[in-house]
């Protein structure tokens, strides 16, 4: 019986061991292949709004998870709550906000652009992709994107608190102009 115990204990470390490992290199991929590429709201009503976050996977792997943690709010891509289509790469908070007086002529139902700045990690691998097309960047925003674990120690991250997902942060950014 001790080594039937022994050997599930053993067998459920080294499981634990590599889910982390995979979460670890899924978050590499995740900094290397992924940009950042705006920000919007949302009305909801004349009341409240949501927010939201466009990112562009550059890699031929679906990597992009379901939902995440940034700067204390929850966003989810899941088709659920108040996120319209299931991993089409927009991420909705989960949580709604305040309409401010700004927002107030805002059109019900229609994402309005707050920043179009593409932000990137500094292990970002695909910057000549960027500089074609429609990504074009002009401004180049390039960050150290981290985990900060769960719970987050840094801030309050309900993403992994209630759903089970990561918490990310951003920080040593530099900011490049290009003329």
């Amino acid at each position: 019986m001790k080594k039937c115990i022994l050997f599930f204990a053993a067998l459920y470390m080294s499981f634990c061991s590599f889910a982390q490992t995979d979460v670890d290199n899924d978050f590499d991929l995740i900094r290397q292949h992924v940009a950042f590429s705006g920000s919007f709201t949302r009305n909801l009503n004349e009341k409240v709004y949501v927010k939201e976050l466009i990112l562009l996977n550059y890699s031929t792997m679906k990597i992009l998870p379901e939902g995440f943690g940034l700067k204390e709010i929850t966003y989810a891509d899941n088709g659920k709550g108040y996120d319209l289509v299931k991993g089409d790469g927009i991420y909705t908070s989960v949580d709604r906000f305040e309409i401010t007086p700004k927002q107030a002529g805002n059109t019900i139902g229609v994402s309005v652009p707050v920043s179009d700045q593409i932000v990137v990690d500094h292990s970002f691998k695909h910057h000549e992709d960027l500089n074609n097309g429609l990504n074009r960047m002009k401004i180049k925003v390039t960050c150290d994107f981290y985990k900060c674990g769960c719970p987050c120690k840094t801030f309050t991250c309900n993403a992994c608190i209630w759903w089970g997902w990561s918490c990310w942060a951003m920080g040593n950014c530099s900011v490049t102009v290009e003329y």
